[in-house]
């Protein structure tokens, strides 16, 4: 079923995959909005109606509505216009816009934006600021690729003079308003600045009103603190370009701006990232896989730099047919796939045409959904988008990954998060119910940064990076209704990567790591197996990180009791964490299955005597690098049906055979 745009869905959601309809509001008529150009998608709805009250719960927020269900019965056409883009580009020419070559950067990524992103239909213009404002482009309604040309041609090269972020807003805005008045409703403001405007943050009054959404990027530390407010403000969304790697963080901010109003022809970047041929190497080869729903207009760009050039050969696995064009003064190739790859895995190979030169290539692979299919949206929030730093400060990323209202399930989401300081740390996002993640496989994959792991008082950027075999539930969970009788499954193999926005701290310091380990909640015991009088039982649990579910624990330690309470906890002889701690295939990563087996015989308790009981009951406890001790497991018992009396201490043997499960 085609998925309704975003402006629809505070009337209609889906709800299964019977096709079952809910409305919570008025029937409306989806309008063509002026200088849009017909992009229409139909869908149908089958309808009974009959009411009823659902509560939601996510990893974010609950809600209650009230809703009338309407099932199937006959076919009802909706037809779904993309509305038209609006935007103007207001760029950022002051002087300290030289810094490493940051003007040319910033014009490379926005004529990409221009010629390989904006939806025909689109109305651009395009603004530049130093210490006054300078229209370059009034604006003008993208119909044909010379109409792209002739915009991108305009953009600057040359930078000096001061900052005046606020009049290349208000030249912006006015000009959009002048456009557009309030026929449009998607009107937008690309701001790209890195310059400091003490009068901007007098702008911010006004912009809750403007009915004028500004997306920002930030392009280094020294940016203004006003811009990302300004963002924020407008409804909008602030992303951060490093001088590190100029084209990937402006690439990914340039895609996610021009996906927005319209999901289903929105450009989507597959892959980005920067490789390097060392002298030792002559080529590289990698693979990109394409799922079920993507597929439409893709393109591979690989810009390089180096005194030699490259040659690179792309194959597609479906045998689709390949254009391949150079451009040697810009250190372009671009490769074009014809007709779709959905399905597809597409192989390319660089090599370099002087062996012994070094060679840095980004590589950027990106593609379009194809028509008829709901596409996989992918949505990232922060709990905070202004840190005011204590102890206690955690950034909270969670993303979203829903075909339709399908939550899309067992795929890897890495963040990349980049420091004020420049570092890189990289925090794995899980739908697993562990951490912060408080509902397991509702589609939201959840990461956290802690408080001791902050680095300093500025930018901090966040990319995400997605791979995995996909998973569709086959049976309901939380998030969505769905039919219980459907069988699970897959899209393929999901990739994606794209920007997760940047947040500012401030009052940083220097914080201890107080973090435990994640509580173990599913330890597990089997039944044993006895064999000339011992018994061998295997435990079983989902290895916690070292914090809550992140990193790997540093050890563990058992406990015995006679009864289930925590009154009367034991330490396992024989069992120290610093003998656990020797070995390493115990201490895995965060989410890794593990099972332990041991040898059961007798035990003695606290007063030294012997005594024999048919059952006991065993927990265990995580511990971190730091000497921090998670809460008790779970408690699971044993039963030994012949218990032995030949040894009067306690007699435990580990193997340590353990069986890693992924």
């Amino acid at each position: 079923m085609t998925s309704l745009p975003d402006f629809a869905t505070d009337y209609y959601s889906v709800r299964n995959a019977a096709e079952i309809i809910t409305s919570s509001g008025p029937t409306f008529n989806v309008i063509q909005e002026p200088g849009a150009l017909a992009d229409d998608e139909t869908t149908t709805m089958e309808t009974t109606t009959g009411t009823t009250m659902e509560t939601t719960t996510t990893d974010f927020v609950q809600i209650s509505t009230t809703s009338t269900t309407q099932e199937v019965e006959e076919d009802t056409p909706v037809t779904v216009v993309c509305p038209q883009d609006v935007v103007c580009m207001a760029l950022d020419v002051s002087g300290s816009m030289t810094t490493q070559n940051r003007v040319t950067q910033m014009s490379g990524a926005v004529a990409t934006y221009i010629n390989e992103y904006l939806r025909n239909g689109t109305a651009a213009g395009i603004v530049t600021f130093n210490n006054a404002a300078r229209t370059l482009a009034s604006m003008t309604v993208i119909t044909n690729d010379q109409v792209r040309t002739n915009l991108a041609s305009v953009l600057p090269q040359t930078a000096g003079g001061g900052t005046s972020i606020t009049s290349g807003l208000n030249t912006c805005i006015q000009m959009v308003q002048l456009y557009s008045g309030s026929s449009i409703s998607k009107k937008r403001i690309l701001l790209l600045s890195d310059g400091q405007d003490s009068s901007a943050k007098n702008i911010l009054p006004e912009l809750p009103n403007l009915n004028i959404t500004i997306d920002t990027i930030i392009y280094g530390q020294n940016t203004d603190l006003a811009v990302p407010k300004i963002a924020e403000d407008s409804g909008g969304k602030s992303y951060f370009a490093d001088d590190d790697n100029p084209e990937i963080s402006l690439q990914q901010a340039m895609v996610d701006t021009s996906t927005q109003g319209c999901f289903t022809k929105a450009i989507v970047s597959i892959a980005s990232e920067k490789k390097t041929l060392s002298s030792a190497d002559t080529s590289l080869n990698e693979k990109v896989s394409f799922d079920s729903t993507i597929g439409q207009n893709t393109t591979l760009v690989f810009s390089y730099s180096g005194t030699t050039d490259i040659d690179v050969n792309v194959t597609s696995a479906k045998g689709n047919n390949i254009t391949i064009t150079k451009d040697l003064a810009a250190k372009v190739v671009k490769a074009t796939v014809e007709g779709q790859a959905n399905d597809d895995d597409i192989e390319y190979t660089i090599t370099k045409a002087n062996p012994n030169d070094v060679v840095e290539i980004v590589v950027s692979v990106t593609s379009k959904p194809i028509p008829d299919v709901d596409p996989i949206e992918i949505n990232t929030r922060l709990n905070s988008l202004d840190i005011s730093f204590d102890e206690d400060s955690s950034l909270v990323i969670y993303t979203d990954i829903f075909q339709g209202l399908t939550p899309v399930l067992n795929l890897t989401v890495y963040n990349i998060i980049k420091t004020s300081t420049g570092n890189d740390l990289e925090l794995i996002a899980l739908d697993d119910g562990t951490g912060k993640d408080s509902t397991p496989d509702d589609g939201i994959y959840t990461a956290v940064l802690l408080a001791h792991q902050f680095a300093g008082d500025g930018y901090y950027s966040i990319q995400v990076e997605i791979d995995g075999e996909s998973v569709l539930p086959g049976s309901p969970t939380n998030r969505v209704k769905r039919c219980v009788d459907c069988a699970p499954s897959s899209l393929g193999t999901v990739q994606r990567t794209k920007s997760g926005g940047v947040i500012t701290v401030a009052n940083y310091r220097v914080v201890p790591d107080t973090t435990p380990p994640e509580r173990i909640k599913d330890l597990v015991v089997d039944s044993g197996n006895t064999t000339n009088n011992t018994t061998i039982f295997t435990l079983s649990w989902t290895a916690p990180g070292n914090d809550l579910n992140v990193g790997r624990a540093a050890g563990y330690t058992f406990f015995v009791s006679n009864d289930s309470s925590l009154n009367n906890l034991q330490v396992l002889p024989n069992n120290h964490k610093s003998i656990l701690t020797d070995v390493n295939s115990l201490l895995v990563d965060a989410g890794t299955n593990l099972e332990l087996e041991i040898d059961f015989e007798q035990l003695e308790f606290g007063d030294g005597s012997n005594v024999t009981l048919n059952t006991y009951y065993i927990r265990m406890v995580a511990e971190d690098d730091k000497g921090n001790q998670a809460e008790h497991s779970n408690s699971v018992s044993l039963t030994i049906a012949d218990p032995q009396t030949i040894n009067l201490w306690v007699s435990w043997h580990i193997h340590f055979l353990l069986v890693e499960i992924f």
